[in-house]
């Protein structure tokens, strides 16, 4: 049994370099005292943040990753940052797919599968974004959704590289909402999205891939959207710009474990 994954996505914030300093000079001192065994920890700062966080949290039980990958290796892609980039310098992981930028940047299932497949083959450990928006959650559509962004998504995923697959469902409703989905619904959906994985890599495929809840987590519901030993962790957006909330996840979740 792999151990419970907390990924915190700091988005784009820590806007200067004061801001960067303090929040690292924080996390440091609080991921020193922390409890982490048992748990994962990622942090994705912006891209431009990535060195100074591979040098500040060397030493601290943190793995870091990037917000976003592109799908080449190198050329003029004038802009982005190839697996090959970040791993040289310190990432291990990647969302991929996440909802703004499938949102707000017209990111397709095509354009998400191309990038996992050559995050995947450089040896980045890949989270994966799925979930459904509130006109499709209200039409009944949630499963459907999420099943297509599935299959479409990991078209091009190297069967072999299974472990290096993370899936986070996020319904877009509950993003920076505060609303979140009931437990029951949460696992529901988690049971679904174990069944595609075993349909698309074969069977007990789904074992061998953690599932993470994201949408509006904070340290008062994270009992409730992981409280199942079936709930592999969670992606957490708003909560990891504060070290203290976002260490308070970690130690419940590692209690709820």
């Amino acid at each position: 049994m792999h151990n419970r994954l907390i990924v915190g996505n700091i988005k784009m914030n820590l806007l200067t370099v004061r801001d960067r300093d303090g929040y690292l000079q924080d996390m440091r001192n609080r991921l020193r005292n922390a409890v982490t065994r048992g748990v994962d920890i990622v942090l994705c700062p912006p891209d431009i943040h990535l060195e100074e966080f591979a040098t500040i949290l060397e030493k601290q039980s943190v793995s870091l990753g990037l917000q976003n990958v592109f799908w080449e290796r190198k050329g003029a892609y004038t802009g982005e940052v190839s697996p090959v980039m970040a791993k040289s310098f310190g990432a291990q992981y990647a969302i991929i797919g996440h909802s703004e930028r499938r949102l707000y940047l017209g990111e397709t299932d095509d354009m998400v599968a191309k990038k996992a497949k050559c995050a995947c083959e450089e040896g980045m450990n890949i989270i994966l974004c799925v979930g459904e928006s509130t006109e499709e959650r209200n039409r009944g559509l949630s499963e459907e959704r999420v099943l297509k962004q599935l299959t479409r998504s990991l078209e091009h995923f190297p069967k072999g590289k299974i472990g290096n697959l993370t899936i986070a469902y996020e319904p877009i409703w509950s993003i920076g909402t505060g609303h979140t989905p009931e437990s029951a619904e949460i696992l529901s959906m988690h049971t679904i999205i174990r069944d595609t994985i075993g349909k698309i890599f074969g069977s007990g495929a789904g074992s061998y891939v953690r599932v993470l809840y994201g949408g509006s987590v904070d340290s008062k519901n994270i009992e409730r959207v992981c409280v199942d030993v079936d709930m592999d962790g969670v992606l957490v957006g708003g909560a990891s710009l504060h070290p203290d909330e976002f260490i308070r996840i970690v130690e419940k979740l590692r209690i709820v474990s």
